[in-house]
């Protein structure tokens, strides 16, 4: 009985710490937009303010989700750049593999069955963006395929893209929840670790670009809420985000299956041996 409460306190206490510190460790909300103030689209609600790249003038205040909420329209050649403060993860030690972004975005029909990029990962915007919304209205990129799902003109979208990369598997998983409260969520393709999905970091470059494209691919969308988590959230907590205009709140990331494992071994381990003993 000693033997097993040395071992629980010691092996059980190290793992449930593991736990812990990897809930602490990640989970945050690093960066809110909100757009609330219509003649300034920079202002962070959380995090730094962006940077606007609004060189053709189409980055402009528009109808938000109601009456009280603000938006602002990014057309062709425009686009914010974020510098975001992630560290690298995901087994990393230069690019960011895990993480997620939130928008609320409003899809208006002059731009309807045109390419619309929502991030870029290339620091000078000087190839394709990364994830898109296709000419036949799905949502991705060939790298890791396109949704089976679409979005339709003339309505409000949260769309929620998560990725962690170097988890086993890999894996990107889009949840798009529109103003009525229908939902759907889609798994696209894995990639290696620090591959093209993978941000630049603390230790480079410190930048995403959204709403960017080299070569026009980049048609006009409205965005009311802008957000990144420096963790992949779980499908679960991203259909928690409910539809357009809900609050984005922070949350704690799911630790990883594996350390949970070992204390639910270490821990039944020991009861197994204490009911024997008696």
């Amino acid at each position: 009985m000693g033997t097993c409460r040395s071992l629980l306190l010691l092996i059980g206490a190290s793992a449930l710490g593991s736990v812990l510190a990897a809930g602490s460790a990640q989970a945050n909300l690093v960066g809110l937009w909100e757009f609330d103030d219509g003649s300034n689209p920079a202002v962070a609600t959380i995090g730094n303010d962006l940077i606007v790249n609004n060189s053709n003038s189409t980055i402009a205040g528009v109808a938000g989700i109601d009456g009280s909420d603000g938006a602002f329209a990014v057309g062709l050649g425009d686009y914010f750049t974020a510098n975001h403060d992630l560290v690298p993860n995901g087994g990393s030690s230069e690019y960011v593999n895990q993480f997620t972004f939130v928008y609320d975005l409003y899809l208006p029909t002059s731009t309807d069955s045109t390419w619309r990029t929502l991030f870029q990962t290339n620091a000078d915007n000087t190839n394709d963006g990364d994830y898109f919304i296709s000419t036949s209205n799905e949502i991705g990129v060939a790298a890791i395929g396109y949704s089976t799902q679409t979005v339709a003109a003339e309505e409000w979208y949260r769309i929620v893209f998560s990725a962690n990369i170097g988890a086993e598997p890999s894996s990107f998983t889009t949840t798009v929840t529109d103003s009525s409260g229908t939902n759907w969520s889609f798994d696209h393709g894995s990639q290696g670790l620090d591959g093209r999905h993978s941000l630049y970091s603390t230790a480079n470059l410190n930048l995403v670009h959204f709403f960017a494209d080299n070569d026009g691919d980049d048609a006009e969308v409205h965005v009311s809420n802008l957000a990144i988590y420096d963790f992949p959230l779980t499908n679960g907590q991203a259909l928690s985000l409910g539809g357009p205009g809900g609050e984005i709140p922070d949350m704690a990331a799911v630790p990883e299956p594996s350390t949970l494992i070992t204390v639910l071994l270490v821990v039944g381990g020991c009861v197994g041996v204490t009911w024997r003993r008696r």
